[in-house]
């Protein structure tokens, strides 16, 4: 390999695994303090960026970038929980909706608090915000690269 491609290589993997140790951290203090894992705040938060909080179980997996299965285990607990409830679609009575209730929205917004304290005493303020809009854009790139 190249230097260039080593470089490349490791920058990869930094991102990575920063990326899975920034998640640890908010997982931990999500379970700690409110109970759920930040892959479940992840679901709420998507859903309740839908129209009227609901959203189907692919368009929810499209969003958090998981498969529909993987996405109906995740609900189970939150419906349990009284965080949403399903109902079946209208259009399509083989397709059921998840819908965000008033006790998921309640436990979202105490999160994103959290979240926000947790985001503002780290590294991430330090980048400033002219910082911070372009590590965004950069993201936003890789995020949309097909190659």
């Amino acid at each position: 390999m190249t230097n260039a491609s080593t470089d490349l290589h490791d920058l990869m993997f930094t991102f990575l695994d920063t990326a899975g140790a920034v998640e640890r951290r908010f997982d931990r203090a999500l379970a700690a303090v409110r109970g759920v894992s930040f892959s479940e705040y992840r679901l709420l938060l998507r859903l309740s960026q839908a129209p009227a909080a609901t959203a189907s179980r692919v368009d929810l997996a499209r969003a958090v970038g998981q498969t529909p299965s993987a996405v109906t285990r995740a609900l189970r607990p939150l419906e349990k929980t009284g965080y949403i409830t399903t109902e079946k679609s209208l259009r399509d009575a083989r397709q059921s909706l998840a819908k965000l209730t008033a006790t998921g929205a309640a436990l979202l917004d105490d999160a994103r608090g959290l979240i926000d304290d947790m985001l503002t005493s780290s590294a991430w303020r330090r980048l400033g915000p002219d910082g911070q809009q372009t590590l965004h854009q950069r993201l936003l790139e890789l995020q949309q690269d097909r190659a």
